[in-house]
């Protein structure tokens, strides 16, 4: 993963969670398990419900400081989430900011040498289940041999909100 990669938080309300719940007459298998297993777009976007756009968090990899430094210092998965989605998040497209007002593309406020990152009054901008999901994800894809990219695990708000609608 070298170059940003474009995903979107499993429950966004622009997937129809309906169609993407209904396992495929051919393959049998289920589009939002798939997408949430592998975020390939490719996989949700036929679900998305028409007229409606999601919230795209635009991430880059993680640089081996970050996760030896930063992120490895965190003692629960919510704080390494945190972590990573501090550091891995450099764009938002079709956010809305904190007073619900929306904005064609956000951007982390905070700056490190040649790297943007997202500060504490930027991470407001998103609710906790936002951050876990995309932060779990961009450690996970960051942390991962390019051969395991395609096994990806979702992260826990994932796997509850799946079980939850008995997927």
């Amino acid at each position: 993963m070298n170059e940003p990669r474009k995903i979107i938080c499993i429950f966004d309300p622009a997937i129809n969670q309906e169609s993407a719940g209904i396992a495929d007459p051919v393959t049998q298998k289920i589009p939002i398990v798939e997408y949430a297993r592998g975020r390939d777009m490719d996989v949700i976007v036929p679900h998305l419900i028409p007229g409606t756009v999601p919230v795209v968090f635009v991430i880059r990899p993680l640089s081996r400081a970050q996760m030896n430094g930063p992120i490895a210092r965190c003692t629960t998965d919510y704080e390494r989430a945190v972590a990573a989605f501090t550091w891995a998040v450099v764009a938002v497209e079709n956010a809305t900011d904190t007073n619900g007002q929306p904005m064609a593309k956000w951007a982390p406020t905070g700056v490190q040498g040649d790297k943007a990152y997202c500060t504490t009054s930027d991470l407001e901008a998103f609710s906790p289940a936002e951050v876990q999901e995309i932060g779990t994800v961009a450690y996970q894809l960051s942390f991962l041999p390019r051969s395991m990219w395609n096994k990806l695990q979702p992260p826990s708000t994932s796997l509850e909100l799946l079980a939850r609608t008995g997927r």
